[in-house]
């Protein structure tokens, strides 16, 4: 034992403390980390200690020998840092311990919890109550006298509470003595709490409700998701598929042809078609040859080697169109062959594959057949090897 706490005399002769005791103490100590509660543990001390009752010793005498038994590290040390026989009352040691682990800062922050107690929104009457006490009960030493106590939690209630507490004091309830005014607000607390037992059953029901219409709502969403999915999925597809056939058309020469024409200087006229690159006789046509000079001569000498601003004639037209069609169906009639004839290559394909097939069936069919045919008297017990080659046996 420290020397700062100095447990007064036993008259009782035959006085001992139980081993059972001790232990029951020993293994919930105190360590002084910001986590542990110091009320908590003199609550448990309490209820420890009140566990033995001998006649001839004090509550003095009894905790003061145990309370150093229920420290440890920080606390401990503490203890054993006292002034020799500072401390030679249980009520002295609860100050002295709760000055050093109570923190001032978390002393402040309770008493301004009680100073500024204000009932929450949907806090009933009861459950408002229960809090006030607990902030009383984790800081006893708070320094607030029951009469300003009561008057902080009247004016803290909400309008219709202060108005229950006012109708039971005759209209004025901080006209009460301390004594009067505390049993109301128990008794108001207890019936407020069966109420309010009522109260949540119903609220649970309809929260039961809520969130029923709440999933509804959610797997509606969800089908409404997946009907958008899959109408992006098939615009996507329809998307595609006009691209598709906007390249067709620009591979037969049904969009965004240019028709250049120009002279080169050998006074001939060229057209230029870049979308009939597959040959190179397709690249540079000439649509007119020497022998046509007489439209030749009429022709500027500065437009050699440059587009040509003159009107091309209407029987020159006609034939570039002409060849435009031959052209056209030329290559019409190609892809056509083509197609043609990968289906007929895929026509024989499955064709030969077909015949394997049923040549294969054929031959498992009379495989079948001879094993049907073998005598009993061949066939070898499960399990074992045949001693002997079995002929005819394909």
């Amino acid at each position: 034992m420290g020397l700062g706490i100095r447990a007064p005399a036993v008259e009782n002769n035959n006085f001992e403390i139980k081993s059972g005791l001790l232990n029951i103490i020993e293994n919930n100590k105190y360590h002084g980390l910001a986590t542990e509660d110091p009320f908590d543990h003199l609550d448990k001390f309490d209820s420890y200690c009140g566990l033995s009752k001998t006649n001839g010793v004090s509550e003095d005498a009894l905790k003061l020998r145990l309370f150093p038994f229920s420290l440890g590290d920080k606390a401990r040390q503490w203890e054993k840092s006292l002034p020799s026989d500072s401390i030679t009352t249980w009520d002295e040691c609860k100050e002295a311990f709760l000055d050093k682990f109570f923190s001032i800062s978390r002393t402040a922050k309770i008493r301004n919890e009680i100073s500024g107690f204000q009932q929450r929104n949907l806090e009933s009457f009861s459950e408002a109550w229960e809090r006030f006490k607990g902030y009383q009960a984790h800081c006893p030493h708070h320094g607030f006298s029951k009469e300003s106590l009561l008057s902080t939690f009247y004016r803290g209630a909400i309008p219709q509470c202060r108005n229950r507490l006012d109708t039971a004091s005759n209209g004025f309830f901080l006209g009460r003595n301390e004594v009067d005014a505390e049993e109301l607000i128990e008794n108001m607390a207890k019936s407020d709490s069966v109420y309010s037992e009522d109260h949540d059953r119903v609220n649970r029901s309809d929260d039961q409700q809520t969130k029923k219409e709440l999933k509804s709502l959610e797997e509606k969403l969800d089908l409404l998701l997946a009907n958008k999915a899959k109408m992006d999925q098939m615009k996507s597809v329809g998307e595609q598929q006009q691209n598709k056939v906007a390249e067709i058309k620009k591979i037969d020469g049904l969009e965004g042809r240019e028709e250049v024409c120009f002279i080169n200087n050998n006074e001939t006229w060229y057209r230029k078609e870049p979308n009939f690159q597959y040959q190179n006789n397709y690249q540079q046509k000439p649509l007119y040859n020497n022998q046509q000079g007489g439209y030749q001569s009429n022709q500027p000498t500065q437009a050699r080697g440059s587009f040509s601003q003159a009107q091309v004639p209407s029987s020159t037209t006609e034939s570039m169109f002409k060849q435009i069609l031959e052209t056209q169906g030329k290559f019409a009639k190609d892809i056509g062959d083509e197609f043609k004839a990968v289906h007929a290559k895929i026509d024989g394909t499955y064709s030969d594959l077909n015949n394997k097939y049923m040549q294969l069936a054929s031959h498992v069919k009379a495989l079948e057949s001879q094993v049907a045919s073998l005598p009993s008297s061949s066939k070898q017990p499960m399990g074992t090897l045949p001693g002997k080659v079995i002929t005819g046996f394909c």
